[in-house]
């Protein structure tokens, strides 16, 4: 009997080594892993739900749904299914706290974002950051205009020096400007997970790279908005409803 739970071990042990090697190059190309908490039997009651093999699209809804966040990670040198997702960490199933991040590895390069006609700087810089949202935030518009610099926010503990030079290379001859902001992506995804516990309503929300905050957009009443704020400080951009 005893043989037989130590060979049970070796094997175990084996299987995960294996498991490691089975995506060779993703881990490297991406860089390491956001930190999560995944438990047998979370407080929150929130599970990783099963997104493999879906679109990263539907798959960041569905992580959104379960009040998770999402960070993605695309392996360029995976061919097969292009823009669907390949693996999750943590896996379907996973417990975990709400707010937490899942990070999803999506097969291709970024896929293709529209309205960058004129300004292929802008389209790369913007390809750039969403291929490496450990290191940015995101990037976009000064102010929603074109004629404005290019913004590339960077997270919190990037190291900007390393990136300088990609980051020029990818913006060619468009004017741009590097800011540092206070949270990364994957903090503020976690802050937008956590907003339903906010009490809310009639609400909208989206990450905006260029402010460095979750913008949340509605009628709210002077309580509202400064229950937020205290709670979350300046990852919280609160704005009237459009």
């Amino acid at each position: 009997m005893r043989r037989s739970i130590v060979l049970a071990a070796l094997v175990t042990v084996a299987g995960v080594a294996a498991g490691g090697c089975a995506q060779p190059g993703v881990q490297a190309a991406n860089g390491p892993a956001p930190q999560v908490r995944p438990t047998d039997d979370p407080a929150d009651g929130v599970r990783v739900p099963d997104v493999k093999g879906q679109s990263a699209r539907y798959a960041l809804k569905l992580i959104a749904e379960s009040r998770l966040a999402a960070v993605v990670r695309y392996a360029p040198e995976v061919l097969v299914d292009a823009g669907t997702v390949i693996l999750s960490e943590p896996k379907a199933g996973a417990g975990l706290g709400a707010g937490d991040v899942v990070v999803l590895v999506v097969a291709g390069n970024p896929a293709n974002v529209g309205g960058f006609d004129g300004h292929p700087g802008a389209k790369a810089l913007t390809d750039l950051a969403a291929g490496r949202s450990d290191v940015f935030v995101g990037a976009g518009w000064d102010g929603g205009d074109p004629r404005k610099a290019y913004v590339v926010a960077i997270g919190p503990t990037a190291d900007q020096a390393a990136w300088d030079e990609r980051i020029a290379v990818a913006a060619g001859a468009q004017a741009y400007r590097v800011v540092r902001c206070d949270h990364s992506l994957a903090q503020l995804s976690g802050v937008k997970a956590e907003l339903p516990d906010a009490g809310l309503s009639d609400y909208s929300s989206y990450i905006d790279p260029v402010r460095c905050a979750v913008v949340v957009q509605g009628t709210f009443t002077r309580d509202q908005v400064e229950r937020v704020r205290q709670r979350w400080g300046t990852a919280v951009a609160v704005s009237p409803a459009h």
